[in-house]
């Protein structure tokens, strides 16, 4: 939280701020960080400096993140995010580009139908 509020000013710190995040999206732990911030707090700007952060952590752990049912279903969890319409566009942009494989088709389904229900 702290890099991204260094990235609201016109601090001399900016450019060490974007290396320390651009450093953390290369880790898949930082996932589980960058999700509870865009569920759990309540400043818009750092939701959704988080939800494009997420792709980041997709784009530099792809077959990690590819693979793993509790993480696509925590962004199928976005896309019905009632706080926000750019956090459910991305969760859905997200699924459509990057977890809409056939191996995963049937948990997207599951999660569909269970949410109409």
């Amino acid at each position: 939280i702290e890099s991204y509020s260094i990235l609201q000013t016109n601090s001399p710190q900016i450019t060490q701020a974007s290396e320390v995040i651009i450093s953390l999206y290369s880790q898949l732990s930082t996932s589980q960080c960058l999700l509870y911030l865009i569920e759990n707090h309540h400043n818009e700007y750092f939701q959704k400096s988080a939800m494009v952060g997420l792709q980041q952590v997709i784009k530099n752990n792809y077959e990690s993140v590819s693979q793993s049912r509790e993480f696509i279903q925590s962004i199928l969890n976005l896309t019905i995010f009632e706080k926000s319409d750019f956090i459910r566009n991305n969760a859905i942009f997200y699924i459509t580009e990057y977890f809409a494989s056939e191996e995963n088709l049937q948990q997207i389904f599951s999660f569909i139908n269970n949410s109409a229900n």
